[in-house]
């Protein structure tokens, strides 16, 4: 039997025929109000991954070169009335072997976070933080072995590998409180002779054969960039979901290079290019249009702001009011009290709320 049979077949057995029409936009995204809600980013641990070697075999020492947020940061926010956190998490230490079984000591950090944030009735999207890859102990960047790309020596990454991790995932978390969403790449990008378009599809298809009805979020490939976001993604949506339940994931940054790393100062940016506060607009227009016209739903997965500087304020609330009217949730990057002195960072620092937080936090 085809996969496309089996996925049809399957849908009819779960939801009934009803789940087959298209959604419209604006709807909830993984239960949540149907209201434009915004989140954050817990970075922590995905860090370490930069170290030579890095990999499956050395994937760094808890406590030392990664690490989970604290149930104290997350009651920071909730308490704020942000109660929907994007957790990025790296494959390489869940599964040290591709294919093969989850790690349970990195499993159980994670479900402790989840647990903490069940505890304090917050969602979280897990986020595979892997960009396209998995790494063998790679050390120059791009590292990592691309999912789906033919290599030379046997040890490449299949698309059946990242389904299999997602599975075994879906399997250990079933039933969670927390899940919001499972977001199965973190930027895509430089694929090479591999297909991002293909390879997520496996993994929606493998994820409902599986019996899995989580909502699914699906970056789009050269680093989910919502200003180029057709260009490298096509005129229109690619994943077939029996359960219509899938989200496409854009980021959204601001300076030159579109890269969030500001390196730059603001007025450097204005000198270079003078209608940089329109940015908040123009640059995530691309996407909200795309959605809309595909009549897909949409998430704002990362954009942020330098703390420190007030002049990126008006953009920042620029693509947010844009969102807002397009009901779409943004997810701020990032907090995490590893993260606390990035110049992006809105953990809070000597007890002062970061400005764009309260930018973020304006209705």
């Amino acid at each position: 039997m085809k996969v496309a049979t089996q996925i049809a077949l399957l849908a009819v057995a779960l939801t009934g025929a009803a789940l087959l029409g298209p959604r419209t936009v604006g709807l909830s995204v993984g239960g949540a109000s149907s209201s434009a809600y915004r989140g954050v980013s817990l970075a922590g641990a995905e860090f370490g991954t930069h170290l030579p070697g890095f990999g499956g075999s050395k994937p760094g020492t808890f406590g030392v070169d990664y690490t989970y947020c604290t149930p104290q940061t997350m009651r920071y926010f909730a308490q704020l009335g942000m109660t929907h956190f994007r957790l990025p998490v790296r494959w390489e230490r869940l599964q040290r072997t591709p294919g093969g079984a989850l790690e349970d000591g990195e499993l159980g950090r994670l479900i402790e976070a989840l647990d903490a944030a069940s505890l304090l009735e917050c969602r979280v999207v897990l986020d595979l933080h892997n960009y396209g890859r998995y790494c063998r102990g790679e050390s120059r960047y791009p590292s990592g072995r691309i999912v789906g790309a033919p290599t030379m020596d046997g040890l490449g990454i299949t698309q059946e590998h990242l389904s299999d991790l997602w599975c075994k995932l879906s399997d250990r978390l079933r039933g969670h409180p927390a899940i919001e969403a499972f977001a199965i790449m973190n930027e895509p990008h430089d694929m090479g002779r591999a297909s991002w378009r293909k390879t997520s599809q496996h993994v929606v298809d493998a994820l409902r054969l599986h019996g899995n009805r989580t909502t699914l979020w699906v970056s789009g490939d050269g680093w989910s960039n919502a200003s180029s976001w057709q260009r490298n993604n096509g005129p229109r949506p690619w994943i077939v979901d029996p359960l219509d339940n899938v989200v496409y994931e854009a980021h959204c940054y601001f300076d030159h290079d579109f890269s969030g790393t500001y390196q730059l100062s603001f007025a450097e940016e204005q000198s270079r290019d003078g209608s940089v506060l329109a940015r908040g607009i123009s640059r995530v227009a691309p996407f909200l249009d795309w959605c809309k016209r595909n009549q897909v739903r949409g998430v704002i997965g990362e954009c942020g702001i330098p703390r420190d500087e007030p002049r990126w304020l008006p953009v920042l609330a620029a693509l947010l009011k844009g969102a807002a009217a397009r009901q779409t949730p943004v997810y701020y990057w990032a907090a995490g009290e590893w993260w606390d002195d990035n110049p992006l960072s809105i953990q809070p620092q000597d007890g002062e709320q970061a400005a764009p937080l309260r930018v973020l936090l304006e209705r």
